[in-house]
C-alpha cells in the first residue's frame, strides 16, 4: 500500500507544484509558422532526417555561457556531455553529484543549462543541446562522446539529434535515464495528459510543461520520421519505481544500425527503491549502469555488472550528507524555477524548420 502511495503522492505534488505556481506574465507570441493540428500530424508533415538543421537561434555569447566542462579531454576516454532534468541546471543537479563523479573517474564531462531552468521554451533547449554536443566534440579534438541525461534531459537532446542531423557523428552513446521519450502521462495515459492540458490552459503552464506532455506537437516532432539513428548506442534506463515517468513512456523505436537497449534499475538490483530523483542523482546501481553504457562497447549490460554494488546506497564518493543535502535541495530549485518561468495559456507553434515545407 505504501508503494502505490508513493507511485500516486509523487506525480501528484509534482503536477500540482507546477499549476498551483504563480503567474509569471507570457512573452510575446513567437514568430513560428502555424503548426499542423497533432491529431492531423503524419511523418510526412515534419523535415526529412537528411535535411540539414538551421542557424541556432541563440547568440553565440549566450550558448557559450550555458555549457560548463571540466577534465582532460586530450585523455583519450569519452567524453560525457549531462543533460539536467526539468527545473533543474547543472549546478543544482550535477555539480555535487554526477560531474565529481565523472571526475574521479578521469572522463572528462561538459553539462548544459538552457534558458529558463529547462522548463521554458524546448525547441530552444534543443538548440542549446545541439551547441553543447558539438562544443563537447570539439573540445575531444573530434573523438565521438556520450549524451547522458536525466528525465527531460534524458529526452529533448533528441530534437539535436533529429533536427541537427551533423551531431549524429559526433555521439557513440547516448544514455537516458528515467527519459520520457513518449511525453509525460504520470501513469495515468488516458487520464493526465488531458487534465494537465485542460488545467494549463485555464491557468498557464510553462511551454516545458506543456510540451512534454503526451500527445503534444513538440512530442510528435521530436519522434517523427525516427527515434534513433544508425551509428549511434542507445541504453534507457529506468526504475519500475520511478513514481514520476511511467517506465512504458520511456521506449524508443530503434532503427538498423543502432545499439538499443532498455533496463530497469531493478534488473541489476531486483527490489531497489530508485524513485525519479535518486535515480538521476544519487543512486549507486543506476551510476553502475551508466558507467556500463559510455565505457564499454555497444549499450548498457547489467550482466557485465557485479551484483555488489546493490550493497551500495550511493554513487562512489558520494557521502550521506551531501546526497541529503542535494534530495532537500531540489524541491527548492524546482519551486524557483517554476516561479521564475512565464506561463502560457497553450503550447507555441513549432518552428517552421521542424516541418517538410521548411522556412
Amino acid at each position: 500500500m505504501r508503494a502505490v502511495a508513493r507511485r500516486l503522492v509523487g506525480p501528484a505534488l509534482a503536477l500540482a507544484a507546477i499549476l498551483a505556481a504563480g503567474a509569471v506574465a507570457s512573452p510575446e507570441s513567437r514568430a513560428a509558422a502555424p503548426a499542423p493540428s497533432v491529431t492531423a500530424a503524419v511523418d510526412g508533415d515534419y523535415a526529412p532526417v537528411s535535411r540539414p538543421g538551421p542557424a541556432l537561434r541563440a547568440s553565440a555569447a549566450d550558448l557559450r555561457a550555458a555549457v560548463t566542462c571540466a577534465g582532460d579531454f586530450a585523455s583519450g576516454k569519452q567524453p560525457v556531455l549531462l543533460v539536467p532534468g526539468t527545473a533543474f541546471t547543472y549546478e543544482s543537479q550535477y555539480a555535487w553529484s554526477w560531474a565529481p563523479a565523472l571526475t574521479r573517474a578521469g572522463i572528462p564531462w561538459c553539462s548544459v543549462t538552457p534558458p529558463h531552468n529547462s522548463l521554458g521554451d524546448l525547441t530552444i533547449a534543443g538548440e542549446y543541446d545541439a551547441y553543447a554536443i558539438r562544443h563537447t566534440y570539439r573540445k575531444a579534438g573530434g573523438r565521438k562522446i556520450a549524451i547522458v541525461g536525466h528525465s527531460q534531459g534524458g529526452m529533448r537532446p533528441r530534437w539535436a539529434l533529429r533536427f541537427f542531423p551533423d551531431t549524429r557523428r559526433m555521439v557513440a552513446d547516448y544514455v537516458g535515464v528515467a527519459p520520457d521519450s513518449q511525453g509525460v502521462t504520470l501513469g495515468a495515459p488516458g487520464l493526465a495528459p488531458a487534465l494537465a492540458g485542460a488545467v494549463c490552459g485555464v491557468v498557464g503552464c510553462p511551454q516545458g510543461v506543456w510540451q512534454q506532455l503526451q500527445g503534444s506537437a513538440f512530442m510528435a516532432a521530436i519522434n517523427s520520421r525516427q527515434e534513433t539513428f544508425a551509428g549511434i548506442d542507445y541504453s534507457v534506463i529506468y526504475s519500475t519505481r520511478d513514481g514520476l515517468v511511467a517506465p512504458e513512456t520511456t521506449h524508443l523505436a530503434a532503427v538498423r544500425g543502432a545499439g538499443y537497449r532498455r533496463v530497469a534499475v531493478q534488473d541489476l538490483c531486483p527490489g531497489r527503491i530508485a524513485d525519479h530523483f535518486t535515480n538521476g542523482s544519487t543512486d549507486a546501481a543506476t551510476w553502475a549502469l551508466v558507467i556500463d553504457a559510455v565505457t564499454r562497447s555497444g549499450p548498457v549490460d547489467p550482466a557485465r555488472l557485479s551484483p555488489s554494488v546493490c550493497r551500495q546506497p550511493f554513487l562512489p564518493g558520494l557521502d550521506q550528507r551531501a546526497a541529503l543535502l542535494g534530495a532537500l535541495q531540489a524541491p527548492v530549485q524546482i519551486a524557483t524555477a517554476i516561479a521564475t518561468t512565464p506561463r502560457e495559456n497553450a503550447e507555441a507553434a513549432l518552428p517552421c524548420y521542424v516541418y517538410a515545407t521548411g522556412c
